[in-house]
């Protein structure tokens, strides 16, 4: 026989409720008979607003408002930055800022598909409808520019209630540098370089060095 009953070694059990409802023309929504206890709430397709989790909220006589934001959206252009040409294809991906060694600032980036969009002929636009953070409803974020052939671009943080912003990026070429690498018997070796400085790619390749940098900032 099964029962809920509490017991000195089972603590009283949390019924499980769930809602669903949506709000009126003057964004109002009314739960009647709601249990009276603490509840989350999401908060979520509401066309133009960023979705909000975790809003507690319990039943009382009281009208409870819940204040959404816009988006964050981003827009502009990527160019080449010696010859002024858009950049036929790139990537944007989206981070936050995030805390390194000794304290400095650093972006985190961001896994999937929402946070790495792809874009052609050299124009971007995008709204960050969804929240890095489902907890988060105070945000910043940080962007890169990505595009092959290029030195990246990072941006400074951008905080959510900062509406349209507007960037005009420029990314610099990498040029390449091959160079042998001998032992000290002057014999051909396998290169084993493998970390370079920031714009910086290095290849190792049959006793060959590929190193891309880029062109200058």
């Amino acid at each position: 026989m099964l029962d809920s009953l509490p017991r000195p070694d089972r603590p009283i059990p949390i019924p499980e409720v769930s809602f669903r409802g949506e709000t009126d023309n003057e964004g109002r929504l009314v739960w009647e008979n709601a249990p009276d206890c603490p509840m989350e709430f999401e908060i979520l397709r509401a066309p133009g607003y960023i979705r909000l989790s975790d809003v507690q909220l319990r039943p009382d006589d009281e009208e409870h408002t819940v204040v959404l934001s816009s988006p964050l959206v981003v827009s502009g252009t990527v160019r080449d930055a010696v010859t002024g040409e858009p950049i036929p294809k790139f990537r944007l991906g989206i981070g936050v800022p995030d805390r390194g060694v000794g304290g400095a600032e650093q972006p985190r980036w961001i896994d999937g598909q929402p946070f790495w969009q792809r874009f052609t002929k050299g124009e971007f636009r995008h709204s960050l409808d969804e929240p890095a953070f489902a907890s988060s409803r105070s945000q910043r974020y940080v962007f890169r520019f990505d595009a092959e052939g290029y030195s990246s671009f990072v941006t400074r943080s951008f905080r959510t209630d900062e509406g349209e912003v507007r960037l005009d990026v420029k990314l610099r070429p990498l040029t390449n540098i091959v160079a042998a690498v001998y032992t000290p018997k002057g014999v051909v070796c396998g290169a084993s370089t493998n970390r370079a400085g920031d714009g910086q790619r290095v290849t190792p390749c049959s006793g060959r060095v590929c190193w891309s940098h880029s062109t200058g900032r």
